[in-house]
């Protein structure tokens, strides 16, 4: 594993890993923050995976626990960290993993709200932030838009086969970059998995969940 993470491997790692996920972010890539990351290995033990990464858009350094394949954070903790703080968190993340839902809870949706987030993402400029904030806004973005389809009824997940069909056709994309579609700026190999996503130059085979909003 790389010292410090790409913003694709983040994305790899949580959606592929097995388990408790903790990324260390800061906003160095030098010594300090590996040794802080090694220590955490140290301290944490083998059954949770420890990743390092750089990023500018967080108070540094902080802590992000995921439970693998969900992305959606469990617990962040920024700035001055202690041993007594770091094993609270792990206990509550681990609570969190547990207890947590895997499906949308079956919830009425406000026409309004939906609407009114579309035009909120529709007209939000995302080039001045830095690049760390931008790839996070995309997630954010991809698991709204799952989630509210799932309430309307819609498949949350595509079967295996229909989701590497479509990563089959962006594998011979020219667009793809490093897992990451530049028309619409989202990483693929996640975003390929959710029903109700679409290509943003419509080369994906059609299906039958794709998002209204309104």
């Amino acid at each position: 594993m790389p010292a410090f993470l790409g913003f694709g491997e983040f994305s790899d790692a949580i959606q592929h890993g097995a388990g408790m996920q903790l990324f260390v972010l800061t906003r160095e890539c030098d010594d300090d923050a590996k040794q802080l990351g090694e220590r955490l290995r140290l301290d944490i033990g083998p059954t949770i995976s420890v990743h390092n990464m750089c990023a500018d858009a967080y108070t540094s350094p902080s802590l992000v626990f995921y439970a693998g394949g969900d992305l959606r954070p469990l617990i962040t903790l920024r700035g001055e960290l202690s041993s007594l703080t770091i094993a609270d968190a792990l206990s509550e993340a681990m609570h969190l993993a547990s207890t947590r839902q895997s499906k949308i809870p079956d919830v009425p949706l406000n026409a309004d709200e939906v609407a009114q987030t579309e035009q909120m993402l529709a007209t939000e400029q995302l080039d001045q932030f830095p690049p760390f904030f931008q790839m996070a806004r995309g997630l954010a973005r991809d698991a709204w838009r799952a989630s509210v389809a799932a309430a309307q009824g819609a498949p949350l997940l595509l079967s295996s086969d229909a989701a590497a069909a479509r990563f089959e056709v962006c594998a011979s994309c020219p667009s793809l970059r490093d897992d990451r579609c530049v028309e619409c700026g989202c990483f693929m190999n996640i975003k390929a998995h959710l029903a109700s996503m679409e290509c943003p130059l419509k080369k994906w085979p059609r299906t039958n969940a794709a998002f209204n909003p309104t």
